[in-house]
């Protein structure tokens, strides 16, 4: 953003002019400052309880607008950037809380007043540091003795609440089907068991007293809280989104101070076999952890559902290869060897992917490509959204057992999917290709029991793998172990391919890093070679040699993915993949322990 008002040669010599924030705009929003602060004020006006509390936030903006309004630019010259963009950030900051928090339900207001009253706390204090770098440049913060005012700001939003003992009857006009008296409970009873120490005895005493009217009001049998529960209150989420699907939208989102990604649902999980169902599935995936697998960090099942992962910088895996192809890197079959990995944890933890194709692999920023919404396309099926008459479907993927109705999602259906994923890599263009109708998809796979033509970018060997992943009959298809003791032949080969086609071999960048140790060490220092498997499982085999000082043992890179090298006192591991993406390699240090991974 260019600042208003800076000096250029055709004003050099007028006067300071005075600092026009109206040219301000603030981050995200993308309106000029006093329209997000117009704004500002009129969502205060619908946080209810917290109205006062939050409208002296908003006084404290207008005054430091007004401050900085007043200030001379050569004055500001020197601090206007930090000052500036960090007032502008609280205020998109302030405006992101309160649109989150207005116009909520009583129950939800409730749950949600300890962070109410900690995220005012929070911008005030931010807002003490706008008005320290200001400090001699303009006139001094009005506002900037607020604690006491928001003391009793927080002293008379307690007392508001307890007018809950006596008058129950809002929250029983909010509380009239099953649906929102569970949500109701979850949300109380995550609050008072995960959050007791930031409440005073008596508010704890009262957050027990409305649990116990709503779970008396309700025939629904009281339930706990997974340990994978996170509140809704808890997530800082992107409005916008940055993809949507079948099921619901992807939006970029903060917990705990991390970027994650965020997917909501598009409508509420009511039924009760269908909660359950999904609480299972996300139990399920809670419990996974493989390099392979996109983390699940934990999820909300109540209102309006949500999951929190682990956020995947690099896309789906079929734009991501489509990139690495445009700028000359041939990784496909490593990736897919990498996505064989993951579905091979997933069958040894006895869970069914039952969704596997393109945009269900992303890619994560290390590069590694991870499965992602395992196991709930079943139950999330209520949650669908009709697609247009011309969509292309996920039958596409499916194998002719589901499609034809005759069996649910198994191993060996992911089998079929997997080997149609792998079309889909290869090609960069859907399984059957992007214009053939999904009903004639589905008379090819079911009736004329057909796979597509042959890709011409794949040997015969490879297309001799699919073809056996997706035969017609599920008995007849290979199980995991045996897909990737193929998939390793294909992407050690293109490896290797890759590494040659820029004249660089591996094993000669290992001994180049050894001499770079031998430098730091003695004639007599005895050096190490070790190939680490990828896998802590040992599901890639490794192999070992030793190098006297000055000599280096070549090792294929078709038998390992780490090199070790280490001497008496260094020790450094060696990613040969990252060798050839980057072409360098961190040297041993003596004294130092490095790992580069």
């Amino acid at each position: 953003m260019e600042r208003a008002g800076a000096v250029t040669a055709s004003n050099a010599g007028s006067p300071p002019p005075r600092l026009r924030l109206e040219e301000a705009v603030v981050p995200h929003l993308q309106v000029p400052l006093p329209v997000a602060l117009a704004k500002i004020e009129r969502l205060t006006r619908d946080m209810a309880e917290a109205e006062i509390m939050c409208s002296h936030v908003a006084l404290r903006l207008r005054a430091i607008h007004h401050a900085l309004q007043t200030a001379e630019m050569s004055a500001l010259a020197q601090t206007e950037e930090q000052a500036m963009d960090k007032f502008l950030w609280q205020t998109f900051r302030f405006h992101n809380f309160l649109t989150k928090f207005a116009h909520k339900r009583l129950i939800t207001r409730l749950v949600c007043s300890r962070k109410i009253v900690e995220q005012t706390r929070s911008v005030h204090c931010e807002l003490d540091a706008v008005a320290e770098r200001l400090q001699g440049v303009c006139s001094a913060d009005p506002t900037e003795d607020w604690e006491p005012q928001w003391r009793e700001d927080r002293r008379l939003l307690r007392l508001g609440w307890q007018g809950l003992r006596q008058d129950r009857s809002l929250l029983a006009a909010e509380l009239l089907d099953t649906s929102s008296q569970i949500e109701a409970m979850v949300l109380l009873r995550c609050e008072k068991e995960s959050y007791f120490s930031k409440y005073s005895t008596d508010e704890l005493e009262l957050l027990n007293v409305v649990f116990g009217y709503v779970a008396n009001l309700s025939h629904a049998e009281v339930p706990h809280v997974p340990n994978w529960f996170i509140p809704p209150h808890e997530m800082d989420v992107a409005p916008e989104s940055f993809t949507r699907g079948a099921f619901g939208s992807v939006h970029h989102g903060t917990w705990l101070g991390a970027h994650v990604a965020v997917k909501r649902l598009l409508n509420p999980v009511n039924d009760e076999h269908a909660r359950k169902d999904l609480m299972n599935e996300i139990h399920i995936w809670s419990q996974l952890s493989h390099p392979y697998v996109v983390k699940l960090h934990g999820a909300c099942h109540v209102g309006q559902p949500f999951f929190v992962c682990e956020f995947a910088s690099r896309g789906i895996l079929p734009d991501y290869l489509a990139k690495e192809e445009r700028e000359g890197r041939h990784v496909t079959w490593q990736k897919l060897y990498e996505v064989g990995l993951g579905l091979h944890y997933l069958h040894r933890c006895n869970v069914t992917h039952g969704d596997l194709k393109g945009n269900n692999i992303l890619v994560g920023a290390d590069g590694a490509a991870k499965l992602t919404d395992f196991g709930l396309s079943a139950v999330l099926s209520s949650s669908m959204q009709p697609a247009p008459p011309k969509a292309v479907g996920a039958l596409r993927w499916k194998a002719p057992e589901i499609l034809d109705g005759s069996s649910t999602p198994s191993h060996a259906a992911d089998m079929y999917s997997f080997g149609m994923s792998i079309i889909e890599a290869v090609t960069h263009t859907l399984p059957w290709g992007n214009q053939l109708p999904d009903k004639a998809v589905r008379y090819h796979v079911v009736i004329k029991r057909a796979l597509p033509d042959k890709p011409e970018a794949m040997t015969n060997e490879q297309w001799e793998l699919v073809q056996q992943m997706c035969a017609f009959e599920p008995g007849q298809r290979p199980n995991t172990s045996a897909v990737l003791e193929k998939l390793k032949q294909f992407a050690d080969t293109e490896f290797n391919e890759g590494s040659s086609h820029v004249g660089f071999s591996a094993s000669s960048q290992v001994a180049n890093s050894v001499r770079s140790m031998n430098s730091h060490t003695t004639s007599s220092t005895s050096i190490r070679l070790t190939a680490s498997p990828t896998q802590s499982q040992g599901e890639r085999m490794g192999s070992t040699g030793t190098a006297s000082s000055g000599s280096a043992r070549t090792l294929s890179s078709s038998n390992c993915s780490n090199i070790t090298v280490s001497s008496n006192d260094a020790v450094a591991t060696l990613d040969l993949h990252e060798v050839k993406k980057s072409l360098t390699i961190c040297s041993a240090l003596v004294g130092k322990r490095l790992c580069c991974i």
